[in-house]
This record gives structure tokens, sequence and C-alpha cells, in this order.
């Protein structure tokens, strides 16, 4: 299934000083040790989130967020001194939601995305060769996923790592796949909450990295029954593992 992309550069001005909330935004920040913030984009009426910031191999910045139902990705430049800053829109009219990307070797960024739409329930892929200023046409992959927050990250021997709810209903399940071929496909897999379908078990909105060691930590908000009928206990779970235990 592909979806239709509309690619849109709006050149936004940036302020010598502009509003952040209620702080004082400076366009420089060149001795690294005060605060800089910054607009990203301008502010809605419509919800509206952020989620993973990307460093490009041109040193730019692509940081991904959504507004309302329609996936957007907002690229920064990195270059501050020519007062620019990039708005793409990169899927309108369409229900999804941008989560993990990652640059693979030729350069190329694939950024994973979330279906809020019909079935079948998958996460959903778009290629840019240019630095995040053209996307290709989204298109299904073959890893299914209930519409739920999914994240992944570039191992230190090139492998990828992905931790999803790895199913078309629910949050009972989240797990973590290992792929060597840059997402083409996945052939090591571990189940990290495995619960049963329609019960208050829940693994979601996990994040994962991998440390200096090389191991890589994982973390998601977790959710067990309450005991004799009382209401659900929620915590954040941290887990930690190599590599090499992803393949066993």
């Amino acid at each position: 299934m592909k979806r239709s992309i509309m690619t849109l550069l709006l050149l936004l001005p940036l302020a010598v000083l502009t509003m952040a909330g209620n702080h004082k935004v400076s366009k420089e920040n060149k001795d690294q040790d005060t605060l800089l913030l910054e607009n990203i984009f301008p502010f809605q009426l419509q919800h509206c989130h952020g989620s993973t910031i990307v460093e490009l191999p041109n040193r730019d910045l692509l940081q991904k967020g959504d507004i309302g139902d329609s996936g957007k990705a907002f690229f920064s430049k990195k270059d501050w001194e020519k007062a620019r800053k990039y708005y793409m829109e990169v899927v309108k009219g369409d229900n999804l939601k941008s989560d993990g990307s990652e640059v693979n070797e030729n350069g190329e960024i694939t950024m994973l995305m979330r279906d809020n739409g019909p079935p079948p329930k998958r996460l959903m892929k778009s290629i840019s060769k240019d630095n995040g200023l053209t996307w290709s046409s989204v298109t299904d992959t073959n890893i299914p996923n209930p519409s739920t927050a999914a994240d992944v990250v570039v191992l230190k021997s090139g492998a990828w790592a992905l931790v999803l709810n790895d199913i078309e209903e629910g949050r009972h399940r989240l797990s973590v796949w290992l792929s060597k071929d840059e997402g083409q496909t996945w052939p090591y897999r571990k189940i990290i909450v495995n619960g049963v379908p329609n019960s208050a078990v829940r693994g979601h909105y996990p994040a994962i990295i991998q440390g200096i060691d090389g191991t890589i930590h994982l973390s998601y908000m977790n959710q067990i029954p309450g005991k004799s009928g009382g209401l659900d206990q929620k915590n954040i779970v941290h887990a930690s593992f190599s590599e090499k235990w992803l393949m066993q």
C-alpha cells in the first residue's frame, strides 16, 4: 500500500530574539555553556508532539514530530548563521505518526511511522535520499503494529534494534527485533512483555539506546492488573541486554 507524499518547504526566518513559551530564545549559542531554546515550528491550536531528533551526515538536524493526525517532519539547519529554518510537511491528510528514524550506510534516511488508518496494521516507512528535504511515498512494511509507539537504534555493529508492540491489536506484547540488513529482514526477535490479549497487561511507550560498553538499554511503561480487583498498577521498567542475547 502506498500513500501520496506532499513535500513542502516553508522557509521561516529566525529572529535574533524569539519566544518559546515564556522563555527568551537566543539565536546563537557559541560558548555551549548557556541554554538555547528555539521554536521548531509555529504555535498550534491542535495537539502536537515531538519525537526523535537525528544528526545527519552533513551535520544538519532532523527533528520529527506530529501535528494533529498528519505525520510531519521538522528539518532544522545546523548552521544557524544562515538565519533560516525549514518546516517540511512529509505526509498530509493521512493518519500517520512518525516514530524512529535512522541513517543508512549509503546516507539515506529511513523513517518508520505507525498507521492510525484501517488494516492491515503495520509500521510504515518513507525514505529520504537528500538529507530529509524530500521523501518517498509511504509504504507498508511487514512489521505488525497496532498504531503504538516504536523506537529504533543503530548499534555499533551496524545492526538495527527495534522495540515495538509487534501485534495488530493491543499492547500486551512488547518485543525487540534485530536486523542485520538495515531493516530489510528481522530474523532475531525477543519478547519482553507477553500478556494475554484483552488483559490489563501492557508494555508500551518504549525507548532504546546502546551504551558505550555495548549494552543495549530499553525502558518502557509497564502495567499489571491491580490486586483484588483494584486499580491497575503502572511503573517504568528498565531492561538491559546484549546484541548476542538478541541473537540466541
